[in-house]
């Protein structure tokens, strides 16, 4: 029950900061402010489309993209979670929470509230839920290349175990043909 309590956080921390940055940063600060030297500055931005601002004016086709992937993931979720497998957990739950954010945004003001930049090098202009995915999805890439088979055992070898026996299965008339043969080898000696 717990992943569920942290999922329920993260999107109020995130939905959070979309408030301060709509009412103090943009209202109160003109949009822009400095923050962390130049490592991070924090700029208001409204994106209509997905990460990057790629696909701009997209906000139906995100929303049901959006809802159809966090369908998917809750699923994936309440299956595994079961197995108490933590990096697994955290992972998916951070990227729900993400996906949540970002879905609460687009469908209440038709964009999300982008505001975090780095200072030091070009990056696009991102927010805590998009954070929240990006961390949840390394985080999984992680589980599945280094922990899935230690904590998923099975799958992997009924494949091998179907391998096996494919190499094995000879059909009744090559086997006939073989045992012919062998007589055929033993008759002339």
């Amino acid at each position: 029950m717990w992943i569920y309590l942290v999922m329920v956080l993260l999107v109020a921390a995130d939905q959070a900061i979309k408030y301060w940055a709509r009412n103090v940063l943009l209202l109160k600060m003109g949009g822009q402010s400095p923050f962390l030297g130049r490592f991070l500055d924090l700029y208001y931005a409204e994106n209509t489309g997905a990460a990057f601002s790629i696909f701009r004016n997209g906000t139906v086709f995100f929303i049901i993209v959006t809802a159809v992937f966090l369908i998917v993931l809750a699923y994936v979720l309440v299956r595994v979670r079961k197995r108490k497998i933590a990096l697994l957990n955290t992972a998916l739950a951070m990227i729900i929470a993400g996906g949540i954010g970002n879905l609460i945004d687009r469908v209440s003001q038709g964009y999300v509230i982008d505001m975090f930049h780095f200072g030091f090098f070009e990056f696009p202009i991102f927010n805590f839920a998009d954070t929240l995915i990006t961390i949840g999805a390394v985080l999984l890439f992680v589980f599945v290349l280094f922990f899935y088979e230690k904590h998923f055992p099975g799958k992997k070898k009924k494949e091998e175990e179907a391998e096996i026996a494919d190499a094995e299965f000879v059909p009744a008339d090559e086997e006939t043909d073989e045992e012919e043969k062998q007589d055929g080898v033993e008759s002339d000696e």
